[in-house]
C-alpha cells in the first residue's frame, strides 16, 4: 500500500480517531511512531529504524476535504 493510500484510509475509517491530532511516522508504509510533536515522532522512528528515512505527517484533528 502506498503512503497516499494510507493517508486517504486514515480519513475514511475509524482508524483515524486513534491518530487524530498526533504526528505520525511511517516506515515501510507502517505507522511506527505516534507523538504530540513532529520531532518526537521522527526521533521515535529513527530509534526503531536507524537506517530508514521516515515519512512524518500530522493527522488532522477535524474532518478535512482533500482535493
Amino acid at each position: 500500500m502506498s503512503i497516499d493510500q494510507i493517508v486517504m484510509d486514515m480519513g475514511a475509517s475509524n482508524e483515524r480517531s486513534e491518530y487524530a491530532g498526533y504526528w505520525i511516522a511511517l516506515v515501510d508504509n507502517k505507522v511506527v511512531a505516534k507523538e504530540k510533536g513532529a520531532k518526537a515522532a521522527y526521533t521515535g522512528a529513527k530509534e526503531q529504524h536507524p537506517s530508514k528515512v521516515p515519512f512524518i505527517m500530522q493527522v488532522p484533528a477535524e474532518d478535512v476535504m482533500l482535493l
